[in-house]
């Protein structure tokens, strides 16, 4: 008989074990005390727990991913003097990473849930700091070189958001994917400031932003492949089990500790101490229920024509277009997809024609002073 217990102060205990007593044959009662195990001890979780760690290459992801994105639009003019490219010419070189930024959004995300978060986003990391890398002898070579580059950087950053809520959503608990979803994202604000400021590296030679975020973004994908495994283990998994307590009633919700079913030994006593003594029937009222609606299922199943294999297929085709058809349909969906698109119009196009903006007032000084003031 095993029951798992929570204090008020949500320190676990384990009531499995008699209290220790001295029949004048063993140790001591303070020996015994000692070379007891601490439940508190046992369940206590390490002080710097994984799951923080992977939260934070997640952030660091989010961070290279908006430096390698947002650099282009600071090297501009620079790339503008030396080439003497029209400001629409930059116009389609800085849209050219959105084609392909759009076209991978969805197949990253079915990647991501196919071959796990870790593997795609190590891939597509590396794969956008190496196009980083290239970028000034995309220039140097031609004009067409340089969209085909900037292309390649949207396809593999489009991967960054649904790989990081991939991995949250496999590290982290319910009660902590708010969280640990909005430290994330606030990785592509940090990563906006610092591209915005490294003006003074394109004023002394313009490909170094380009070389030094793209070798940082290598770094990256090497300390995260070492560091941060694909799937939590059982003691990470037993760390999210002896956290989830109920601060309000006191009760444990130790998810490999089944606490609600306890065995009928007949002892009043314990079923007084327990609540009562029809705990055993609340248990097996569920259970009658599950093997009733089981039989039910496995007679509908028996008594149904038989379909072939296709026929199932398109059954389940049809099911599954249907609900996805309701549910892009539904109002709430709707206003979310606009109200993020007319957000990102906003922000993509102020934030790469900022510079432009800022150098065509003449002034070097004001340039610098909005650039210190970001």
């Amino acid at each position: 008989m095993v029951q798992a217990k929570a204090s008020t102060t949500g320190t676990y205990i384990d009531s499995s074990q008699p209290d220790c007593v001295n029949d004048g044959t063993g140790p001591p009662p303070s020996e015994m005390a000692s070379a007891k195990e601490n439940p508190a001890q046992r369940h206590a979780a390490p002080k710097c727990k994984r799951r923080y760690i992977v939260l934070l290459f997640c952030f660091l992801a989010n961070v290279v991913c908006f430096v390698d994105r947002t650099n282009i639009a600071v090297a501009a003019l620079a790339i503008q003097d030396d080439y003497g490219w029209s400001d629409a010419d930059m116009g389609v070189a800085l849209s050219s990473f959105f084609y392909g930024y759009a076209i991978m959004q969805i197949p990253s995300g079915w990647l991501s849930a196919r071959f796990g978060g870790k593997k795609v986003l190590a891939v597509c990391v590396a794969l956008w700091s190496m196009f980083t890398i290239i970028t000034p002898f995309a220039v140097h070579v031609s004009f067409g070189t340089l969209l085909a580059a900037r292309v390649g950087m949207g396809l593999a950053e489009a991967a960054s958001m649904p790989c990081v809520h991939a991995i949250i959503g496999t590290w982290f608990p319910p009660g902590e994917t708010s969280f640990a979803i909005s430290f994330s994202t606030s990785g592509q604000a940090i990563g906006t400031i610092i591209a915005l400021i490294s003006s003074p590296m394109v004023s002394w030679y313009w490909p170094s932003v380009c070389y030094v975020f793209g070798v940082i973004g290598l770094v990256w994908t090497v300390l995260f492949a070492i560091f941060c495994p694909e799937n939590p283990t059982a003691q990470d998994r037993q760390e999210y089990s002896v956290e989830l307590v109920d601060t309000v009633s006191g009760e444990a919700k130790v998810e490999d500790v089944d606490t609600t079913c306890f065995d009928n030994d007949g002892d009043e006593d314990d079923d007084a101490a327990r609540g009562g003594t029809d705990s055993l029937q609340d248990c097996e009222a569920p259970a009658e229920q599950a093997a009733a609606a089981q039989q039910a299922n496995t007679t509908a199943s028996l008594t149904a024509p038989k379909m072939s294999c296709d026929q199932q297929g398109l059954r389940t085709a049809r099911i599954s277009c249907t609900r996805t058809m309701r549910y892009l349909c539904q109002p709430s969906f709707i206003a979310i997809v606009v109200a993020h698109m007319t957000h990102n119009y906003g922000y993509y196009v102020t934030l790469m024609w900022l510079p432009a903006y800022f150098s065509s007032l003449g002034s070097l000084a004001f340039v610098k002073r909005c650039v210190h003031a970001t």
